[in-house]
């Protein structure tokens, strides 16, 4: 009777085990869905998980080493997740912005922020530059010279 108990048990923990581990499966996959871009291609990079790309990992991501080397500031051989964060949205910042895209840029700039891919200063700074790219559209009128 004894052994009995001890092979249902057996079964029971067993069970258990694999429903977590499943469950843990469904939990990271779900996460690397909604996970913010600029991050996702930081962690592709960054193969040693050091937390910085030295120059091997972004030949092997297919990246001009020209490009590292204006991207990396202090010249230390890495890029901190600052300078890479600036190397992919540099060209994103250049350009004007309708009231509706500055929200949904400030929107995605604070998201930088909170995953800790933006330093409080870099994020008030891309702040003040997009709010001062934005352009006023003037205001539309009918046919019949009502405003819209």
């Amino acid at each position: 009777m004894k052994s009995i108990i001890r092979v249902f048990a057996v079964i029971v923990l067993c069970a258990a085990v694999a429903g977590a581990a499943e469950k843990g499966k469904k939990r990271t996959t779900e996460r690397s869905t909604t996970e913010d871009p600029v991050k996702k291609e930081f962690k592709q990079c960054d193969t040693n998980r050091d937390g910085c790309v030295n120059l091997t990992e972004w030949k092997a991501a297919n990246k001009p080493e020209s490009t590292f080397k204006a991207k990396d500031k202090n010249n230390d051989g890495k890029l901190s997740r600052d300078e890479f964060t600036a190397e992919i949205s540099a060209a994103a910042e250049v350009k004007k912005y309708d009231r509706r895209s500055a929200d949904q840029h400030l929107r995605r700039l604070k998201k930088l922020l909170e995953d800790g891919l933006l330093t409080k200063d870099m994020y008030d700074r891309k702040v003040a530059e997009c709010e001062a790219n934005i352009e006023d559209k003037p205001e539309t009128t009918t046919p019949a010279g009502k405003k819209k």
